[in-house]
């Protein structure tokens, strides 16, 4: 998954916590959840996650 945001306080505060957060998917357990890249430039920050799912 590929996303592009603004840089803010709060953007950084929530990655911060994304490895230990309780993620709801629905009809799946996020069993695993890391930042597989990060970009910062003028267009703003470029995010890339990979995650483990787990179909329930």
């Amino acid at each position: 998954m590929r996303w592009t945001a603004l840089p803010s306080p709060a953007l950084d505060a929530w990655l911060a916590a994304l490895p230990d957060a309780d993620l709801l998917l629905r009809g799946h357990l996020v069993a695993d959840i890391h930042i597989a890249g990060l970009t910062r430039d003028s267009s703003g920050v470029t995010i890339e996650l990979e995650a483990l799912t787990i179909e329930q």
